[in-house]
Formats: C-alpha cells, structure tokens, sequence
C-alpha cells in the first residue's frame, strides 16, 4: 500500500511531513493524511517526482541504502547517482502490488484453465447480422463484429484476420455473453485455418493489455495468433478501430478518448477499401514489435532456437517451476534423463555470475515415492509428461543444498503454496517464459518491458514474503524432507 511505503520510507530518512510537504509543493497535512491512508492516492499526481528526488537526497549513510535496497526489494545494487535512484523510488511509490499482482495471478490462472474450457458453444444471440454498411454505437460495432466473423467462417478458403484497437474495449467485455460469442466464432475461424494478427493498446496501464489477454487466452492457446504492441506513449485522445479480413470484409471506427457512445462503425466489402485499410494496419504493423511469441509442440525448433537467445543473455533470475526447476537439476542428471526420454533439448544449468533466486514446491512425500513428479523442462514443450524416479528426485535436491551452499548468488526459497501447472521464468529487464509443464505444452515467451517487470515484481513479491528463512534454514528444511521420503 502507498501510505505503508511512505511511511517506511519516511522514517527510514527521518523526514517529517512538513519538509516533505515543503519539497512537493503541498500542504503538511496532505502529507499527514497520505501517510495514515485517509487521503487515497491519484492517478499521476505531479507531487510524486519533487517527492521522490527529496528522499533520494536524503538517503546517505551505506545503512540507509542497504535498508532501502531491502525495502524495495532491488536484487542489483541501489545506484549512487540521486536521478536514478529518485527514479528508483518513485516506481516503487507508484506500484500498486495487489492490482498488478492480481493482473499477473488472472493472467496465470487462464493461461492454465483456459484449454479445458468448451468451445462447441451453442449460444443463441438476438445479435443478427445486417445488411447495413453503417453500424452505430456499442451495439452496432458488435452487429458488425458478428456480421465480419459470420462470413469469414463460412468462406472456403483461411486466411490472416487483422486487428487493431486502441478504442475502449466495453463493446466486447460488458457482456460476458456476447464476449463468449466472439470467442466461440474466433475458435471457430480459427479451426479452419484462419490465423489473426493483433496490436493491442500501448499505454501505461499494463493491467489493461493483461485483461484483454486473459479474455483472449482460448484464442492465445491454440497458437494461431500473432500479437504485437506500439513501444511509444501515445496520447489516446483520437482512437481507432479496425478489423480485417482480406477476402471478406473491414471495419473501421473512430472515437474520442473514452467516449464510444454514437460513433459510427463502417462495414465494408469493397476490395480497393480493404486493400487500402491493410495497408494502414501493415505499415503501422512495421513500427510495432512482437507481444509475445506462442509455441507449440509443433514449433519446437522455434521454441529451442527462441529459449537458446534467452538462455544466452545476462541477467538477475526469478524462476517459478511448479516443484523444481531444470536450472537446478545436475547436468549429468539431466542429460541422462533426456537422452532416455527421447528428448533432444539443450542443457540448462545455474550460471554463476547471475543472480538466481528459485521458488520450489515441495511435493507430498508419497508422489516422489510412486515416482509421479513431473519433471519441468524449461526449454523444451513436451508431446507427453516425463516424470523423476525417486532417487533422480532426491539427487536433484541434494543438488539444489550443494548450489545453496556453494554459490553466493543462488538461493531457493521454498513456497509453501499448491503447485502450480506452468513454469514462469524470469529474466530481468529481457522477458519472461510461461511454459505449461504438462502436455499438451504449450509456452509463452514475452519480451515486452512492462510485462516482463510485472512478472518480476510478482515474484519478488513471493519471494519478499517468504524470504524469512536464512540459507542454513531452506537447507535444514530441504535436509528433513529428504528423510522423509
């Protein structure tokens, strides 16, 4: 919470509310009222940068910096240079943890229930499709909407749907109805071979490109579509639609900010128009970069060749498996379990120089004795589940307490939480891969900057709550559970 921050980090510095009002511009008891929670906090307040510059002067001494590194939760060392580290500050004054973590948490939680979901919907809809070229409003772009997916499902021959908006998306999400009917259609579209190209919204709000992917996560986990993303701000005052299938039809509209109501939607099936938008949508398209990439065990000479980049860069890691993580797993250990499995994935190991903090899970006793723990491949999306003996089981382990023990920069932390069924890993400031780690696998590998902080964030957040234990504790804990089994 905001005042929590500001008050830990206001004694941290022993600034009181009249210096602070003083450096912000604002009243003491403004600042009295931000710091008890009474005063809640707005969207960009201008205050928030004086604010943060004034306490990044007032960090000195090395104790003030190491309590703030802590505080913050910064795995790299907190910069001497007081632009940077106000910087720093404000970011970490401005997150709201709950939202962005209950963004990440949705974002996973459909990303690993989505494919069980029934697509064979037999939905009645009053929505019928029009003849009409002009569609106004909320309701007339959903009549166009049904009417362009209508007709592209009943053409014979598949091919590349475009989409771009940046327009306010309640057309679709304030009915969850007519939100499962697009799907449904896309699904549909999707299963004769259409593919989709999609740019979503670049903005500030990273939790709204999190909404409108979880709402599309049926559509991500088939693998058919292409996402991408504008990297610059815009300033979302002139906002468009459009929506285009080559050899049917388009749909464009235009609106003010947030205000879609009596705006005019255009249909049209006139090829020289069509030819015309797609252009529009490619050259826009042209200074756009991936979203992220989807693989399926189909692409996995894409995947291994993505994962092999990603492995070679240099950066803090936060890796998340549902109990262990190929990062720890002995290399010898590894190869001969792949080679037997029949997989021809590259090796993954610990690389010393790197900060690597990992979250396990410690399975019920019982399963690794039934040998029935699957074992997470980071690298590679596996046509069937591949699982540890129990003695594999154990000797990953007694590695993971070797790394602990012998590397200053490895730690594990172990999460008491359920396991999960995905691993989500993390490399700072490069990306994030979200690989299912059952079959049918399927993985995410996503290098946009505001997700992949969000995801880093997220974990560090875990790992903040649980990082009570010392080093010499995890391994007494891992140690005792090693008995048990």
């Amino acid at each position: 919470m905001f005042n929590e921050k500001l008050n830990m980090i206001m004694e941290l510095t022993k600034t009181s509310n009249n210096e602070l009002g003083v450096a912000a511009s604002i009243d003491a008891s403004y600042v009295s009222r931000l710091r008890s929670g009474g005063r809640r906090l707005s969207k960009d307040p201008a205050f928030l940068i004086p604010m943060a510059n004034y306490l990044s002067k007032k960090v000195k001494s090395n104790s003030q910096k190491a309590s703030l590194q802590e505080m913050i939760m910064l795995t790299n060392e907190l910069p001497d240079n007081i632009e940077d580290r106000a910087q720093i500050i404000y970011k970490w004054l401005t997150y709201d943890e709950q939202k962005n973590e209950k963004s990440v948490e949705n974002f996973l939680e459909n990303f690993s229930t989505a494919r069980t979901l029934p697509f064979d919907l037999n939905l009645e809809s009053d929505l019928k499709p029009k003849t009409l070229d002009y569609y106004i409003g909320v309701d007339g772009k959903r009549e166009a909407v049904i009417r362009l997916l209508t007709q592209i499902i009943d053409e014979k021959k598949p091919q590349t749907i475009y989409i771009f908006s940046d327009e306010n998306y309640s057309w679709l999400t304030e009915s969850n109805d007519f939100c499962r009917l697009v799907i449904h259609f896309l699904m549909a579209a999707i299963k004769k071979g259409n593919k989709i190209k999609f740019i979503h919204t670049s903005n500030n709000e990273i939790n709204d490109t999190f909404f409108m992917i979880c709402k599309w996560m049926p559509i991500y986990l088939t693998g058919a579509i292409e996402p991408y993303f504008y990297p610059k701000a815009r300033d979302g005052i002139y906002r468009r639609s459009l929506f285009i299938a080559p050899n049917t039809g388009a749909i464009i509209s235009d609106s003010i900010m947030e205000n879609t109501h009596g705006m005019l939607n255009i249909y049209t099936a006139d090829k020289l128009a069509i030819s015309a938008l797609r252009k529009e949508f490619n050259d826009y398209l042209a200074i756009c970069k991936p979203l992220m990439s989807i693989y399926t065990v189909e692409k996995q000479k894409e995947y291994r060749d993505a994962l092999q980049e990603f492995n070679h860069q240099s950066a803090n890691i936060l890796i998340k498996p549902p109990y262990l993580s190929q990062i720890s797993l002995p290399v010898d250990l590894q190869r001969n379990i792949l080679k037997s499995a029949g997989v021809p994935a590259d090796i993954v190991s610990y690389n010393p120089p790197q900060n690597t903090i990992e979250l396990l899970t410690l399975p019920d006793p019982q399963l690794v004795r039934d040998n029935a723990v699957p074992i997470a491949l980071i690298n590679e999306i596996i046509p069937e589940d591949i699982y540890y003996t129990k003695e594999q089981f154990i000797q990953h382990l007694e590695h993971i307490i070797e790394l602990i023990t012998n590397h200053r920069n490895y730690n594990a932390i172990i999460n008491d939480e359920k396991n999960s069924q995905y691993s989500v890993y993390v490399k700072e400031n490069t990306g994030v891969v979200i690989a299912m780690a059952e079959s049918p696998s399927i993985a995410f590998v996503i290098n946009e900057p505001n997700i992949t902080a969000a995801f880093a964030d997220y974990l560090m957040h875990k790992v903040g709550k649980l990082k009570k234990d010392t080093k010499e504790k995890t391994i007494a804990s891992l140690k005792s559970y090693i008995a048990t089994i």
